[in-house]
């Protein structure tokens, strides 16, 4: 008998990947949704949730690509121009909490530990203490 994280992902590759072409971060949470960023990044990227029936949530057109990591009940996305775009987990439809421009250009992984945020671009490397 398969388990539920089986089920889980054999569901995910026959009804998900098929049709979404997933760019960069993916984060799977304990409830069984998947959010990331899919199409192609010569034209409108969409940031959405699905869950693991392969039935979309919601969708955020139009942002481009970029890093995500999910702390709490909190996902924190920085897109490769710089935002910091901070939103509710669980949540329909999609629920901006923050957002503003934080570095310049750069496609680096970020890391997140005890309030801080430390993020990179092309040119330096900060970090920024998060309430």
């Amino acid at each position: 008998m398969a388990s539920g994280k089986e089920k889980f992902f054999a569901s995910f590759r026959s009804k998900i990947v098929t049709s979404v072409q997933l760019q960069i971060s993916l984060v799977i949470d304990d409830k069984v949704f998947i959010y990331g960023v899919h199409g192609r990044q010569e034209h409108h990227m969409e940031l959405s949730c699905i869950e693991s029936t392969g039935k979309l949530k919601w969708s955020k057109g139009h942002l481009g690509t970029g890093n995500h990591v999910r702390v709490g009940n909190k996902h924190l996305f920085l897109w490769e121009l710089g935002e910091l775009l901070v939103f509710q987990a669980l949540t329909t439809p999609f629920k901006s909490l923050y957002r503003q421009q934080v570095l310049g250009r750069g496609r680096a992984h970020f890391a997140f530990s005890e309030n801080i945020l430390f993020i990179r671009d092309d040119r330096r490397l900060t970090g920024l203490k998060l309430k």
